[in-house]
């Protein structure tokens, strides 16, 4: 039940000063054994688990060296660390899905149980403000041989030796994480695309990867070709463990393998490749809301049978389809922001700022299903395929994305978004008890409902 990691780090001074230190988090129960320079020589280091300043139940370890001369802005040092100790999750934190340990039937290596280091200090808002770099990696995983070591990297070599199967794994594109998932995993290819799946989940190993290649075919329908793509990776993990996407694969809990009405979680997590990442400081996050209405959309296009109610990670439970979903969603915001009075009060742009993104989920949701209906299928699909064409690569602001949207639509879109992105307006409506067919209503002109 103990990780024991080596890493040669290239860190970048991105401030517009010269840097004395190099700040470094790992998990609360991994300690720092060594620290040296690119030429081998030790360099002086403390380290103590903390609270993060402005979130007490997140604690890490934080290590600190100080650097002999200082690093001017834009210069690179390299750093040799090693480093081993547990894991055992962050759950206290709110992060339920944190439940990362060593263990024989599942292993995770990632970084939101800071299983490797990060450049940081430990203050949510510091790192928010910072962002999240991306990297290139090679990593070697040294395991039993009965197990194998899942990754949406490219497979460079797998070694075994006295019982133990070391994986070298290189990364296809930059990133700002890597994943190591470990089990007894069994592998399905088709071309391009892969899926790490369970034994038990052979069936639904391949309907996942149908579903991956039905959901990639729709959206390039709509949205165009994806930018630098080379295939897919689906890796599957426990329940409760949280699905994630990276720049090539899809992180996909066991649900989507077992029930065949969870494909829509296996669309939302394909639908991110076309939605860019929300690059505000901090992120409202509400590509989230565009990803859960697109998972919906593929469904209603390839679901040949109604789906009955499943229970959503965010929201009520709900029927299938875009219109049952946003139905269960209007009602289900009505009853929540009648508990929570102060959302009432706080706009779909601010949700980062006020770390209440799990609502980005349901409200962004409602606010594409609005745009898709308010505007046509055709047009929607124009600006969400020129939005992935353009920020694709960089991310894109809030602002960005509704100055592009208001630039293709034949509507005035300012006011639409002045009430879903900017204010709580839409919210007024909903309260009131309006309908999807309502609220479209509010924004399309009178001579379009003659």
């Amino acid at each position: 039940e103990k990780l024991l990691g080596y890493a040669q780090l290239t860190v970048v001074n991105a401030s517009p000063q010269p840097a004395g230190e190099i700040p470094l988090l790992l998990y609360r129960l991994l300690r720092v054994t060594s620290l040296a320079d690119a030429a081998g020589q030790p360099l002086s280091y403390e380290q103590r688990v903390v609270q993060f300043e402005d979130w007490p139940q997140m604690q890490a370890n934080f290590v600190l060296a100080p650097l002999s001369q200082p690093l001017p802005p834009g210069d690179t040092t390299i750093v040799d660390i090693r480093w081993e100790g547990q894991l055992l999750g962050y759950q206290e934190t709110g992060m339920r899905y944190v439940q990362d340990r060593i263990d024989p039937d599942f292993t995770i290596i990632r970084p939101d149980a800071r299983a490797y280091p990060e450049v940081g200090y430990p203050s949510l808002a510091m790192l928010r403000a910072a962002g999240l770099a991306e990297f290139t990696y090679n990593a070697s995983i040294t395991v039993p041989e009965s197990h194998t070591v899942a990754s949406v990297g490219r497979l460079v070599d797998r070694r075994v030796s006295d019982g133990l199967a070391t994986f070298v794994y290189a990364s296809q594109q930059p990133s700002q994480r890597m994943d190591f998932a470990i089990a007894r995993y069994d592998v399905l290819e088709d071309g391009a695309n892969r899926v790490f799946f369970f034994p038990r989940d052979a069936a639904g190993a391949r309907r996942v990867l149908g579903a991956v290649e039905d959901s990639r075919r729709l959206y390039t329908e709509w949205f165009g070709p994806l930018q630098d793509s080379t295939g897919f990776t689906v890796i599957e993990i426990p329940d409760g463990w949280g699905s994630q996407k990276d720049v090539t694969g899809i992180i996909q809990t066991a649900a989507a393998f077992r029930d065949p009405a969870r494909a829509r979680e296996v669309y939302h997590e394909v639908a991110h490749f076309w939605a860019p990442s929300v690059i505000d400081q901090p992120s409202p996050r509400w590509d989230e809301g565009l990803a859960s209405f697109l998972e919906y959309r593929v469904g209603d296009h390839l679901l040949r049978e109604e789906a009955g109610p499943v229970t959503d990670r965010r929201g009520p439970a709900s029927a299938g389809s875009v219109a049952a979903r946003v139905a269960a969603l209007l009602q289900w915001i009505r009853e929540n922001f009648e508990q929570h009075p102060e959302r009432q009060e706080i706009a779909l742009s601010e949700y980062g700022e006020h770390r209440i993104t799990d609502l980005s989920y349901s409200v962004g949701m409602l606010l594409f299903a609005v745009l898709d209906e308010l505007v046509g299928e055709e047009q929607f699909n124009r600006i969400m395929g020129e939005y992935h064409q353009r920020f694709a690569a960089t991310g894109a602001t809030t602002d960005e994305f509704v100055v592009l949207a208001r630039s293709l639509s034949n509507l005035e879109l300012g006011p639409f978004f002045h009430d879903w992105m900017y204010t709580t307006q839409w919210y007024h409506y909903v309260r009131d008890g309006a309908t999807r067919e309502d609220l479209v209503a509010v924004y399309r002109p009178p001579e379009q409902d003659q």
